[in-house]
Formats: C-alpha cells, structure tokens, sequence
C-alpha cells in the first residue's frame, strides 16, 4: 500500500486516482470531526470544501513527514468550521 505522501506526490504528476484514494483514507475521520462540529448535513458541504483546499495546496504538503496529513486536513476542517459557524 502506498503512503499518503507517495499518493500526494503521484496527484502532482496528474495521477487523479492517487488522491482520490488520499480522500478515502481520509474521509471518514475528518467527516465524523465536522458533523460532531456543525451537524451532518452542514458536514457534507463542509468536507467537500476541505477536500477541494487540500487538493489546491497538495504541492505544498511537505511529503517528509508522511503522517502529517490526517493532521493537516484536521486543521483545514477547523479552519472551515469556524467560518460556518461565523455566517449567520
């Protein structure tokens, strides 16, 4: 099984399934921390907003660090949390 930095560097030379699986790691857990945060239906609009920031940035992942990224894309849920939780 590939790393998830093996997988961010294969989407950077336009490998599009190599995120798609970053996603599917991933999606779960960060999708269970926004609907804790802002409610399911609220979550699903959320996430995709994550996903779509994750993949934009994914050259700036610094892929030496590999086990960072669960990490990473729980900050950037944070991040979109607190601006849905800010519009009225």
């Amino acid at each position: 099984m590939s790393s998830d930095a093996e997988l961010i560097g294969r989407s950077l030379r336009g490998d599009t399934d190599a995120f798609v699986e970053v996603i599917s790691r991933h999606e779960t857990v960060i999708g269970n921390y926004l609907a804790r945060r802002v409610g399911r239906q609220a979550a699903e609009d959320v996430l995709g907003d994550v996903w779509v920031a994750a993949y934009e940035s994914r050259a700036s992942y610094d892929r030496s660090t590999g086990a960072a990224l669960r990490h990473r894309y729980r900050r950037r849920s944070s991040r979109a949390v607190r601006r849905v939780v800010r519009t009225p």
